[in-house]
């Protein structure tokens, strides 16, 4: 066992120490945890479970923080209390944890639920991503949240760096569309260009190595000295709109420049293809418009 997974089992040992003996309760009366990271649960796993449970019941029973009113809050075991909802069940076992040691305490408890999750549950990157941040929130250095879930600090950081991309890439690293090493790749590209490389890469079946070229293309170009740019005045908010709306119907890098005595005695349209293949690919999108 490495260092990092004796250290989230001492943590649970801590959740599991102090706890109260085992007790069954409404399941109903039980609530998930909102730092819980998964967001999405496999209905095919879900049903598999649920079937072994109608058979052999809950064989580990539920960790619970208790509320008011008879009530409590899940710190691990959710994917087993869907699937007891799921069964039929009415009632489920659970372990109490007790408040005994304050406030502190108690929220500490839910944070080492929280690398519990992380550590048992399998996650796609984002939600993955999403868990360290709360772990983060919570006062943990990346590095304990590395030790914690048995990864390095550097694997942890780059997972963070994922929640700064565009919405919509995230989601796509979510479904599965591109990749966590896509994400990374995609990380080190400039913010403007990141939504429009992860769409090219979608539809050309990109690599990592590939998205990794383009975008330290990408980043090589806005870091040219502004003594090799070209002198021409900046195209005005209307003529860089028409350029992203080209950019966006392309999926590709669309630069406009204007004449050098400005706009109105007019300019160029340059759309960047890499190799034949894109050239290819953006003449049948232009075909296929036009026709």
């Amino acid at each position: 066992m490495s260092a990092a997974s004796r250290g989230l089992g001492r943590g649970l040992d801590s959740l599991i120490g102090a706890a109260s003996t085992q007790q069954r309760a409404p399941i109903d009366a039980i609530a998930p945890n909102p730092s819980q990271p998964r967001r999405e649960f496999d209905d095919d796993q879900l049903a598999e479970l649920a079937a072994s449970i109608r058979a052999h019941g809950i064989l580990q029973p539920l960790l619970v923080l208790p509320l008011q009113s008879g009530r409590y809050q899940l710190i691990a075991g959710e994917r087993r209390w869907r699937a007891a909802r799921l069964a039929g069940l009415d009632s489920v076992p659970i372990v109490v944890q007790t408040d005994a040691d304050g406030a502190e305490n108690a929220s500490e408890r839910l944070t080492l639920a929280l690398a519990e999750n992380v550590q048992r549950t399998n996650l796609n990157p984002i939600e993955l991503a999403g868990a360290f941040e709360q772990l983060a929130g919570g006062g943990w250095t990346q590095q304990r949240i590395a030790d914690e879930v048995g990864k390095s600090r550097a694997a942890v950081a780059n997972a963070l760096r994922l929640l700064k991309l565009p919405q919509r890439v995230q989601d796509w690293i979510a479904s599965g569309e591109l990749s966590e090493g896509h994400g990374r790749a995609l990380a080190g590209a400039p913010p403007s260009q990141q939504e429009s490389l992860a769409q090219r890469t979608i539809e050309q079946g990109w690599t990592v190595r590939r998205l990794e070229e383009a975008a330290a293309e990408r980043s090589q170009r806005r870091r040219r000295p502004a003594s090799r740019r070209n002198t021409r005045p900046e195209p005005p908010p209307s003529v860089r709109r028409a350029a992203e709306r080209w950019q966006s119907m392309l999926s590709a890098q669309v630069d406009v420049r204007v004449a050098a005595k400005g706009p109105e005695h007019g300019g160029q349209l340059v759309i960047h293809w890499r190799d034949e293949a894109e050239l290819q690919a953006l003449t049948a999108r232009i075909s296929a418009d036009a026709d």
